[in-house]
């Protein structure tokens, strides 16, 4: 067992194995988390280039909840990077939420770049072009076009997550433009709203102060806007987009008969990762 422990968060492209052996570590940046632990945030690249962000870890000394940690620490690299590197950075995302995140133990404080990261395409998948044409012909009415909108921003990967869940709800509104019928309709949902522990009260209730916060705003009970959430709360919120994701695909299916696909594509793809300290 290594004394430290690297998450390495591949940017896109990702690197071939032979780019990723001129992998250096460019700056070192010490950091602390809510509760005190103390890591490092390194920036790998090239001179020319930042390729990898990578965490680094005590053994022994990790965070109460790591993975949520890594997200939001990583989600702020990528802001920063964004407004001072190039606005187009993003890390490899696998699916539509998730990211690559290879983790390696080493008695090196200074993390060492180990992966060469390929795609491998399926090439027996076929997409339902027939669904597609169906979907863009019955959803060219305005109202129609705003949900098919809605529901491609609360799927697209680059979006954060509070602006997936206001996508959403603007989308549960259009599909329910009654509020009685809503709020009757979203009880059916409480047991799983409850889940996701983003609010004590019931979901129909809940739901306006929600998206005041998703949209930056300050709710009637003084609770915080979404920005850049803090990781304790990045876990909740996640179970909502799934939630909402699958209230509004159920009822899209149900009322319009569109099948849409909330989510990435079955297309079997696989990223492949080399170990390139072993070459």
């Amino acid at each position: 067992m290594g004394k430290y422990v690297h998450h390495f968060l591949p940017l896109h492209p990702p690197l071939s194995s032979a780019l990723a052996k001129q992998v250096g570590c460019l700056i070192k940046i010490p950091a602390k988390d809510k509760d005190g632990v103390v890591f490092s945030i390194s920036l790998l690249g090239r001179p020319h280039s930042i390729d990898v962000i990578a965490l680094t870890f005590t053994q022994g000394a990790l965070p109460a909840d790591a993975s949520s940690c890594i997200a939001h620490v990583g989600n702020h690299m990528i802001s920063c990077l964004r407004v001072c590197y190039d606005p187009a950075i993003d890390v490899v995302r696998i699916g539509d939420d998730g990211f690559l995140n290879a983790a390696m133990e080493s008695d090196d404080e200074v993390p060492v770049y180990p992966l060469g990261v390929t795609v491998e395409y399926n090439n027996s998948y076929r997409s339902n072009v027939d669904n597609i044409a169906n979907v863009f012909r019955n959803t060219a009415r305005k109202k129609y076009r705003q949900i098919i909108s809605l529901l491609a921003e609360a799927q697209t990967p680059q979006i954060p997550t509070h602006y997936k869940i206001l996508s959403l709800i603007r989308a549960l509104e259009l599909l329910l433009p009654n509020e009685a019928e809503r709020s009757k309709f979203l009880s059916n949902y409480q047991d799983e709203f409850e889940k996701t522990k983003v609010s004590n009260k019931q979901f129909k209730n809940a739901l306006p102060e929600l998206r005041t916060r998703c949209a930056h705003g300050e709710s009637r009970g003084g609770a915080d806007p979404f920005v850049s959430p803090a990781y304790e709360e990045t876990k909740g919120l996640s179970l909502l987009l799934c939630l909402l994701r699958g209230i509004v695909a159920n009822l899209s299916r149900e009322k319009y008969g569109l099948d849409v696909r909330i989510g990435m594509p079955p297309t079997g793809n696989e990223v492949i990762c080399t170990n390139t300290l072993n070459q």
